[in-house]
């Protein structure tokens, strides 16, 4: 009877013990469906945030008038504008939308060559990123350094991870090329820009206007019409 009360005993401890570890691994698994779900849920949320801070800030930055002519409220917005990015950069250092969005902010600042700076440093951060290549082809474009910004714009459109942002480098590059009245590469850039089918309606109205211009040598004038009316403009 001693043996088989040890032996009882033994068993119940073992029950015991293991009913201990059974409702620890399903505490820990709850545990874990809890972590896992609310970092779903965080995420779900930064991302919508951003997203709506996105949009905020580049309509905001889009509206905004020149450094030098703009109203107090307009200054204000701004700065309200500045804060906010920033704010968003803190929490998320590594998106390319809002550090493409600061280095706007900057030119629009009067701190062109830091926007410059801060856009190169965002692409050493962020390698082969075609919206960052882009935004400093823009910055480059507006500080008439042509060679610098011709440079930025083919290296964005050597990326295919961002089609707007190709679609941009291409329509901003023919038109350097065109004013440098080199036509036939204008040509082929709007016409690429058209290709990608996002963003097209500034490559529409620039191409059609290179072929009116300067003949069907370049191109067939209706079928780049037709491509307008019904690939674009988007």
């Amino acid at each position: 009877m001693a043996e088989g009360g040890v032996v009882k005993e033994s068993l119940a401890k073992q029950i015991r013990d293991w009913l201990v570890f059974a409702f620890a691994m399903v505490g820990m698994l709850l545990g874990l469906f809890n972590f896992f779900t609310n970092s779903s849920d965080r995420k779900t949320l930064r991302e919508t945030a951003e997203s709506d801070i996105l949009e905020r800030t580049s309509k905001a930055l889009a509206e905004i008038a020149p450094e030098g002519v703009r109203s107090r409220e307009e200054n204000l917005i701004f700065d309200r504008t500045g804060k906010e990015l920033k704010r968003a950069l803190a929490a998320d250092p590594r998106s390319n939308q809002l550090r493409r969005l600061e280095a706007e902010r900057l030119w629009l600042s009067g701190m062109k060559q830091k926007a410059i700076k801060y856009c190169q440093k965002a692409i050493r951060d962020i390698p082969e990123d075609s919206l960052l290549y882009a935004e400093l082809g823009f910055l480059y474009q507006r500080n008439h350094q042509l060679d610098d910004a011709i440079r930025a714009y083919k290296t964005s459109t050597e990326y295919h991870n961002d089609g707007h942002a190709m679609a941009v480098a291409y329509t901003n590059l023919g038109t350097i090329y065109y004013e440098q009245n080199n036509i036939a590469d204008a040509f082929k850039s709007f016409k690429s820009a058209l290709e990608t089918g996002l963003n097209t309606a500034s490559a529409c109205k620039k191409l059609m206007f290179v072929i009116t211009n300067y003949g069907n040598v370049l191109g067939n004038k209706n079928e780049v019409e037709m491509r307008c009316q019904f690939g674009g403009p988007r």
